[in-house]
């Protein structure tokens, strides 16, 4: 994506959520599917320091999810911030309806079971640090109940023993819905791209949202019939770039697409 970005006179800055760029997350909380916090601050500190840039948002899967909420919490002042447009794919909407298709048969055995492996050791790691920070202040508060965590079977299991707990959900189904960007769409005021595709493995075709989810909203709504999750492959020739799949290079034409007045209006000048 960086490079089918890159390709287009964008320059690019990525983000790693909390944990997840190999440097130890020491705050109690984490990342989710809604927390939106650390892009915002990421936005506010990219616009201050060059607040003659134009700022454009894209991301996959959770990350889409991310941006699309954070776009409608922020409305019309995303556009004062410096954001400019958005476009995200595999967006995990309604994810009360998709937890059900994760966490059963071959999805539960392949998928889930290798990226719940790696949660969990996230999970011991932080339950570790915490408690040397914890026992050094003397404060009697556990995380999570490591042993619960550690005998999660799902990943719905995992979000009630770790992610509820950590940010303050009643319950796994409380998460869900309170993440769930579908219902900030008509908020959102920046032109911005979905595409998702109704084969995906992981998220229910159900859940997806529809024009009248999106309301008055600037959001656009592609579905494909085939692509996977972060998949499309096309069986068509490669393009000139070897390594540019048809993913990246089609959020980055909608994002040159949308920024285009804008480079021309400054070569006019």
């Amino acid at each position: 994506m960086a490079k089918a970005f890159a390709r287009r006179g964008f320059d690019v800055l990525a983000l790693n959520f909390r944990g997840c760029c190999g440097t130890e997350n020491l705050k109690a909380y984490s990342y989710h599917l809604g927390f939106t916090d650390d892009l915002k601050f990421a936005i506010q500190r990219l616009f201050a320091e060059e607040p003659r840039r134009r700022i454009y948002l894209t991301g996959f899967s959770l990350g889409g999810n991310v941006i699309l909420k954070c776009l409608g919490e922020l409305g019309e002042e995303a556009a004062s911030m410096g954001v400019q447009g958005a476009a995200v794919a595999c967006v995990p909407f309604d994810a009360v309806r998709s937890s059900s298709k994760i966490d059963t048969g071959f999805n539960r055995w392949v998928y889930a079971a290798n990226f719940l492996s790696t949660l969990k050791v996230k999970a011991a790691k932080k339950y570790e640090t915490h408690q040397r920070h914890r026992e050094g202040k003397g404060v009697d508060k556990e995380l999570y109940d490591l042993d619960r965590v550690l005998a999660c079977s799902t990943i719905g299991d995992f979000d009630d023993e770790v992610v509820a707990k950590l940010h303050k959900f009643e319950d796994k189904i409380d998460y869900y819905r309170q993440s769930c960007s579908k219902q900030y769409l008509p908020l959102v005021r920046i032109p911005a791209l979905v595409i998702n595709s109704r084969d995906d493995p992981f998220i229910n075709e159900a859940g997806l949202p529809t024009p009248e989810d999106v309301g008055d909203g600037t959001v656009r709504l592609i579905y494909h019939s085939y692509g996977g999750h972060c998949g499309f492959l096309t069986g068509q020739e490669k393009t000139s770039h070897e390594d540019e799949r048809w993913l990246p290079t089609e959020l980055a034409r909608f994002l040159e697409h949308v920024d285009r007045p804008f480079r021309e209006a400054k070569c006019e000048s």
